[in-house]
């Protein structure tokens, strides 16, 4: 067996730790280049799609506490354990899902009233960097 097989026997959660930190370090570069792109080019799409990564970041993020904290084993406050932080986690995602989702929505409505133009010297780089 090896150190990863043993840890995850010895803590079921390992794998969700795990993954969660390679997620949110994925996550974290692709926000960072969508988000720097889409505002280089003036475009709501990239902008949103960037703020999509941001919340799949802060999932993985819900999901690496939850692991940690979860897989505490019952103590004299919490003799049932601390499973329960996981249904926690969820709604404070749930809730910051619906906020992102209203800044998007309200940020296109605005730009939909307004006007907004792209920048069309850059859009064959976000074509390039993003299909």
């Amino acid at each position: 067996m090896n150190h990863e097989d043993k840890a995850l026997i010895k803590n079921p959660r390992y794998a969700e730790v795990v993954e969660a930190k390679v997620s949110i370090i994925i996550n974290t570069i692709l926000w960072v280049l969508r988000l720097i792109v889409g505002l280089i080019v003036n475009s709501v799409a990239v902008v949103a799609d960037a703020w999509h990564s941001m919340s799949d970041n802060l999932t993985s993020l819900m999901v690496y506490i939850g692991g940690k904290v979860g897989s505490k084993p019952p103590d004299t406050r919490h003799p049932y354990g601390h499973g329960r932080i996981v249904d926690v986690l969820a709604l404070l995602m749930g809730l910051g899902l619906i906020a992102i989702a209203c800044h998007i929505a309200f940020n296109s409505i605005l730009g939909f009233i307004h006007g907004y133009s792209l920048r069309r010297d850059y859009v064959s780089l976000t074509l390039i960097l993003f299909s």
